[in-house]
């Protein structure tokens, strides 16, 4: 369902021929809940903007380690723009980030103190206040 969705949605074969070839009702899949979205307009970020990883979860696969939820970090640096994989045939790419999280952040009370780089997806990303 999901292949032939995706290929009416790029004018491949309308779902009037899906229909006819397959003699009746050719279900196709409902848009998917609220999440990643191709938007224009996102917020952008330069090397020493301080941010914080969006805690909310959103439908679908989520390509966040859980350990950087919420956790504030600093960017170091913008990766090139990544395909978000599953999204991805539907026109969904976005910049990526290069983020340093300081582990006593990360792991309070239980870690040395050192950096962690995780490369995160700007619509994970809110400047930090």
């Amino acid at each position: 369902m999901s292949l032939a969705t995706l290929f009416v949605e790029k004018g491949i074969v309308t779902r009037e021929e899906l229909e006819r070839l397959a003699q009746g009702a050719f279900p196709l899949s409902e848009p998917s809940a609220s999440g990643r979205s191709n938007l224009l307009n996102r917020e952008t970020f330069q090397p020493g903007d301080r941010v914080r990883v969006k805690n909310g979860f959103l439908a679908g696969h989520v390509r966040m380690p859980g350990y950087i939820r919420g956790k504030p970090g600093v960017v170091v640096n913008e990766s090139p723009r990544y395909p978000f994989p599953v999204a991805h045939a539907h026109g969904v790419d976005e910049p990526t980030f290069d983020v340093a999280f300081r582990t006593e952040d990360l792991w309070p009370n239980s870690a040395d103190k050192a950096l962690v780089h995780v490369c995160v997806f700007q619509s994970y990303l809110a400047r930090e206040v």
